[in-house]
């Protein structure tokens, strides 16, 4: 099995020159594309980190924060109003979209993790795989990590609206709709599809289904769809962008829990913002969906086959080949008119993931036809049976990618099949 990457080591800043650097790195994530359009992100960012370099990080609470930022009153309800909790999930999504573009490599890495308001400091790895300082900082060079770092993928671009709702009535819906086919899509004991999913099954623990919440309140938040742009959000903006998930993910979402409950696997549905590293090692996980999903980009970002978008062509993203850099022919562009879309593509994987020690599973399509796709590959075992003819003998034992395509025909998307395949 491939070794994995390891992370660099954090970083704290306390000479004057490498807080300079921080800040200098700072303006140039706020001045990016996923930032300038923004008041609400790049002064959320830039109040955390300013503080932290300050040391006073007693600061960042959810309450002081809804204050401080975003001038709330002294008593007001964090749970009626969740701006600060939203808007951190949203600048974190950002912030790993920002560093998986090209050209940003060898720049000081920030990041907020998950459960916690507090920034992290990381100092960027080469191509060739050594943590360094930049020049700038005059400092001497952590140790040479075990593998470069993989090429990653850019920011998504705008897209046009999807059809939503509240992601658990679309899952209950949905699932009603596809429990009823999967007694003979998984009648037979020892299909491919049997045992492409033992792994996960066997693991202990509940299964984690992890999709993507809508959590975009830029509209609603930074008044572009509101008649006085400077008044703060309303409750009920707040709370129509809270847990919803879109129809693919949703449809998608509901064929893995068909899978599951045909082999009387526990489950639980977890939105990806409020997903943390502690459930991931709970047992086996199912990421669905990809640009949209921050925990699938997280954890597909040092495998061969991953996500990549273009800010320079808008609109351009694809699945990129780590092991041939310049190939790039699985691609959309999510500017085309969603009826006038003609060809997706998705991802999927199944692999130990040595972060959480669990097995993960990956579904995510670069559009939304793509992602229906890979809900149906991964549960109906007449599709995934094309993975046959490109599989070693003891693929059952290996970790694995695999692309599939699907034709779109008015707005309907044809059955997948399978276009290239990775094992180790």
């Amino acid at each position: 099995m491939a070794q994995r990457e390891r992370p660099s080591e954090k970083w704290s800043p306390k000479e004057p020159s490498e807080r300079e650097a921080v800040l200098d790195q700072l303006e140039r994530i706020t001045q990016s594309s996923l930032f300038r359009q923004s008041k609400r992100y790049p002064s959320f960012l830039r109040y955390v980190i300013e503080q932290s370099l300050a040391g006073t990080t007693d600061r960042l609470k959810e309450r002081t924060l809804g204050v401080e930022v975003f001038q709330r009153p002294h008593d007001y309800d964090c749970n009626a109003d969740p701006v600060v909790r939203v808007t951190a999930g949203e600048i974190r999504k950002r912030i790993a979209q920002y560093y998986m573009q090209p050209g940003h490599e060898d720049e000081i890495r920030i990041e907020i993790p998950l459960g916690t308001y507090v920034p992290e400091f990381r100092f960027p790895e080469s191509r060739t795989g050594v943590v360094h300082a930049p020049a700038i900082l005059q400092l001497p060079s952590p140790p040479v990590a075990t593998q470069p770092e993989p090429d990653t993928p850019g920011p998504l671009p705008a897209r046009e609206p999807r059809t939503v709702s509240r992601w658990w009535m679309f899952a209950a819906a949905l699932l009603i709709a596809t429990l009823s086919a999967a007694g003979y899509r998984f009648s037979t004991s020892s299909s491919p599809l049997d045992e492409f999913w033992e792994s996960a099954t066997a693991s202990p623990g509940p299964a984690l289904l992890c999709v993507s919440v809508q959590s975009d309140l830029q509209n609603p938040v930074d008044g572009a769809e509101t008649a006085h742009p400077k008044d703060p959000p309303l409750q009920y903006e707040l709370d129509r962008w809270m847990n919803r998930v879109g129809l693919s993910d949703a449809t998608a979402m509901a064929q893995m829990a068909s899978v599951l409950y045909s082999k009387n696997k526990d489950y639980r549905l977890k939105g990806d913002q409020s997903v943390t590293l502690d459930d991931l090692r709970q047992g086996s996980v199912v990421l669905i969906g990809a640009f949209n999903n921050s925990w699938t980009m997280r954890l597909t970002r040092e495998l061969r086959f991953g996500f990549a978008a273009d800010n320079v062509s808008p609109g351009r993203h694809w699945i990129i080949d780590r092991q041939r850099p310049g190939a790039s022919q699985f691609q959309i562009n999510s500017e085309t008119p969603y009826k006038n879309v003609d060809k997706d593509y998705a991802l999927i994987a199944k692999y130990q993931d040595q972060s959480c020690g669990c097995t993960v599973i990956v579904a995510g399509g670069l559009g939304e036809y793509g992602t229906i796709a890979a809900g149906e590959f991964l549960s109906n075992n007449k599709y995934f049976r094309e993975v046959l003819s490109r599989a070693p003998r003891d693929w059952q034992r290996q970790n694995m990618e695999a692309i599939v395509s699907t034709t779109v025909i008015d707005g309907n998307s044809g059955p997948p099949h399978v276009v290239e395949t990775y094992f180790w």
